[in-house]
């Protein structure tokens, strides 16, 4: 039976995993450039050895209410539709094996009439708790994912343009 590894992370006090395999990096909370006009949900840019990387907070994309940072606050770089993008959780609990057959399907235990919702990749559990499984790639709705697009060219053709400036002088 295929193994899937996930990473498991907290937000809310529910625990939340998606597949390991997108996840480049975690690192502490680093300063973010906030960009005005944007989606309430991108909490702005980071610089990260010279990529720009939006940073998405999962509160405010999955509960509608922003989260506190401190310091050691984790920001997950995943890659979302070929995007490497920072997201903000709570606390970074484990990387975890299930096997597919451990995995609840949304169509498992959704209401009847609605057959999935494309964030959802299913419910598993994982030490006693219940563990939702997130698609990456279903994260953002198609006009957030545009917006998101937009910011991003905007800032990097203004990066460019100030390291042309700098490098200038």
């Amino acid at each position: 039976m295929e193994q899937t590894h996930i990473l498991i992370f907290r937000l809310n006090q529910q625990a939340f995993a998606f597949s390991i395999d997108s996840v480049f990096q975690i690192i502490d909370m680093v300063a973010i450039l906030p960009l005005p006009k944007t989606e309430p949900l991108i909490e702005g840019v980071i610089n990260l050895h010279g990529r720009i990387v939006p940073i998405i907070n999962l509160h405010r994309l999955l509960y509608d209410t922003p989260c506190p940072f401190e310091l050691h606050t984790p920001i997950l770089l995943v890659k979302i539709e070929n995007q490497m993008t920072g997201l903000i959780v709570d606390e970074v609990l484990n990387v975890n094996s299930i096997l597919a057959n451990q995995i609840a399907k949304p169509a498992d235990f959704l209401p009847t009439g609605i057959q999935s919702i494309p964030i959802l990749k299913g419910l598993t559990t994982v030490a006693k708790e219940t563990v939702i499984l997130l698609e990456l790639d279903h994260l953002l709705d198609v006009d957030q994912a545009k917006a998101l697009s937009q910011m991003i060219a905007i800032y990097r053709n203004f990066y460019k343009q100030t390291e042309t400036v700098v490098g200038n002088e």
